[in-house]
């Protein structure tokens, strides 16, 4: 592994701010104050500043003129267009699953449904969006389609930078119960009810997403 100081500054400045907005140290809509970041990220203004026009181009910064960069926040239209996304990412996710998955896929599939369901933690924060995501990924992985692997990450990542999560919480059990169906279904190779779980799934988070974007 490369030491960090081998790292390009533009680059660690780029991977800190994300890190900050993982970790929710940095939300969605929250002006990015540059006195802050260089005191966060132990670093000069100038690496910085790239760092947040390549964030801008990826969609996790926004720039406002004359008031600087404020962290994305999805509106209601968008996150429709995400969820869509999402829905017909993990439809492709089970159609190459359930053609492609071996017995092992599902013995560390299984272990990653335990790790969700096993968080006491009531809250959706970040160690519950990484199980979360972990085995979303999996059945991602299960298809053997590595360019489906990278783009489910790295849609997962993004959409937690910009999306409020905090009311995903009162879904946890639903989502829990959703993650068991959707593994016997494509455990038993049954295409429509695997589809039709992953739907009704992404459509409950997206309405609680519709509700506290209004709020």
């Amino acid at each position: 592994m490369a030491k960090r100081d081998s790292v390009p500054k533009d680059l660690q400045a780029l991977e800190g701010i994300k890190e900050l907005m993982f970790e929710r140290r940095l939300n969605p809509g929250q002006k990015l104050i540059y006195r802050d970041l260089e005191e966060a990220l132990g670093m000069s203004k100038t690496p910085i500043t790239n760092a947040l026009v390549r964030l801008e181009e990826e969609g996790l910064v926004i720039s406002k003129p004359n008031r600087g960069y404020f962290v994305k926040e999805l509106n209601s239209d968008e996150i429709r267009q995400m969820y869509q996304m999402r829905i017909k990412l993990e439809e492709i996710s089970v159609d190459l699953a359930i053609d492609n998955h071996d017995p092992q896929d599902l013995v560390e599939w299984r272990q990653h449904l335990n790790r969700y369901k096993n968080d006491e933690n009531g809250t959706y924060d970040f160690m519950r969006f990484q199980h979360d995501i972990e085995l979303h990924a999996h059945l991602a992985r299960m298809g053997k389609n590595s360019y489906l692997n990278k783009m489910v990450n790295q849609f997962f990542l993004s959409t937690w930078a910009i999306l409020q999560t905090a009311h995903l919480s009162r879904l946890i059990d639903q989502f829990t119960n959703d993650h068991e169906q959707l593994f016997e279904a494509v455990k038993n190779r049954k295409r429509a009810d695997a589809k039709r779980i992953i739907k009704r799934h992404h459509q409950a988070a997206m309405t609680m997403a519709l509700e506290s974007a209004r709020r």
